[in-house]
């Protein structure tokens, strides 16, 4: 057995050690055919860290203390690796390492279609302690604050100011997944999706500036009415936005009137096929013609 170097990877409050078992294919091979053969009631975790599904096999937390071979030589380069992880991470001798005890909890996962586990953030962090972190800053807006200096960061990169004068608006009809609630839902006809609706206002580099959600029965009109007033909200320095056909009409005259917003309609040709790139003012705007 040989192993290729760890590395350790700083990106993390707690360091992310990494290490690879060179070869590994038999090793592989025969924990797969152990695994499955396990797959069994007798060693299903009774109290698992999922919601209970078909899809979804846990094991009990005691993996390495399996005696079959595979298992053991899995146990050894794993502790090995930790071990090693340990050393290079900290100011601990050898002679300190060999007084420490290394507590574990093992297991292992069969996952098969549609089958699908909680997922971590960190690797040292339990999903609800970042739930509660992400949680506390969204009600202080810390995401959106975030999001805007760095685009300020980007424009100023690109030889423009910090804050947007201008910006474009579109929406897309995106297919939901089956646990996607009936009442926030509908059907486009247009797009024959069944699904959600998701309004964007960008800058003109493309940078998010707003972005709202709506039912996909939902027309582009009714959605930007909101999406129009949160940009208003958000960003008093824009005063053009350009649109493509869809939201012609209405729109145009009740952004003008009651948002200050001259809102530009990109109309396209009917008799291009493809992508086409349309002028718009002192910018550009791409459509897809067929």
């Amino acid at each position: 057995m040989v192993s290729a170097a760890l590395t350790l990877s700083p990106i993390f409050a707690v360091p992310l050690g990494e290490a690879r078992l060179v070869p590994c294919e038999r090793l592989n091979r025969e924990l797969e055919a152990l695994f499955l053969a396990r797959e069994t009631d007798e060693h299903r975790n009774p109290m698992p860290s999922h919601i209970p599904q078909e899809e979804m096999f846990e094991s009990r937390f005691n993996l390495f203390r399996w005696p079959e071979p595979c298992v053991q030589e899995l146990r050894k380069f794993m502790l090995d690796s930790v071990a090693q992880t340990v050393l290079q991470a900290s100011t601990l001798s050898a002679e300190d390492l060999a007084r420490l005890k290394f507590h574990n909890h093992t297991w292992f996962h069969v996952t098969r279609h549609a089958g699908s586990f909680v997922s971590h953030h960190h690797p040292m962090a339990s999903w609800s302690a970042v739930y509660a972190l992400v949680e506390r800053w969204s009600a202080r807006e810390l995401p959106r604050r975030l999001a805007d200096r760095l685009r300020g960061r980007i424009r100023i990169a690109c030889g423009r100011s910090e804050l947007p004068t201008a910006a474009v608006i579109d929406a897309q009809t995106v297919r939901g997944a089956d646990t996607v609630p009936a009442v926030s839902a509908g059907y486009d006809a247009g797009k024959k999706t069944k699904g959600r609706k998701r309004n964007i206002a960008t800058d003109c580099l493309g940078l998010l500036l707003v972005v709202t959600v709506t039912a996909a029965s939902a027309g582009d009109r009714d959605g930007a009415h909101r999406l129009l007033a949160l940009l208003r909200e958000r960003f008093s320095t824009i005063s053009l936005v350009w649109a493509d056909g869809g939201y012609a009409g209405r729109l145009v005259v009740w952004a003008k009137d009651v948002l200050r917003l001259a809102v530009t309609i990109i109309k396209r040709s009917d008799n291009v096929a493809g992508f086409v790139v349309l002028p718009a003012g002192g910018s550009w705007s791409a459509h897809s013609a067929g």
